[in-house]
């Protein structure tokens, strides 16, 4: 018996994926950053590293780094969010942490409703101070922060 997916034998399955590999491009998220009105940052204890995140995640298809920073805001925090701007679009090199490079588009978001909770993605969700997170999940995420954290203040001085 021949095994098949849809009209394809497995085998030809794999040889297709193998002939189209061709590039391997770079990942595509979202990211949010929220702030509690004493400037503390919202970030998530990740259940696989146990190191502090943005909520955040990779784009599905058809959807939108902005859809994607609100959908998993609510996904790993509970919390309804609306972006208000774009903090920066920030870059990981292929090789450091698998063979894709990462796009990471994060946005300045403010609450509009739900509930603070974790998910089963992490371990902790609650609001901190930039400068005493105790281990940041990658260099990335203390410099998104960093940069999320002076635009929030520049918004908040309007």
């Amino acid at each position: 018996m021949v095994r098949s997916i849809g009209r394809y034998a497995h085998w030809e399955v794999r040889d297709r994926f193998a002939d189209e590999l061709g590039y391997v491009t770079p990942k595509v998220s979202g990211d949010a950053a929220i702030f509690d009105d004493d400037g503390r940052i919202l970030l998530q204890l990740r259940a696989d590293d146990e190191t502090w995140c943005l909520p955040g995640g990779y784009t599905e298809p058809n959807e939108s780094p902005r859809e994607t920073a609100v959908r998993e805001t609510r996904e790993e925090t509970g919390l309804t969010v609306e972006p208000v701007d774009l903090v920066g679009i920030y870059t990981r090199a292929s090789g450091e942490y698998g063979p894709h490079g990462l796009v990471v588009h994060v946005y300045l978001c403010a609450v509009n409703g739900g509930d603070l909770e974790v998910s089963h993605e992490g371990q902790d969700v609650r609001y901190w101070s930039i400068d005493e997170v105790p281990v940041w999940h990658n260099h990335h995420h203390a410099h998104c922060a960093r940069d999320a954290r002076e635009l929030w203040g520049e918004m908040a001085n309007r």
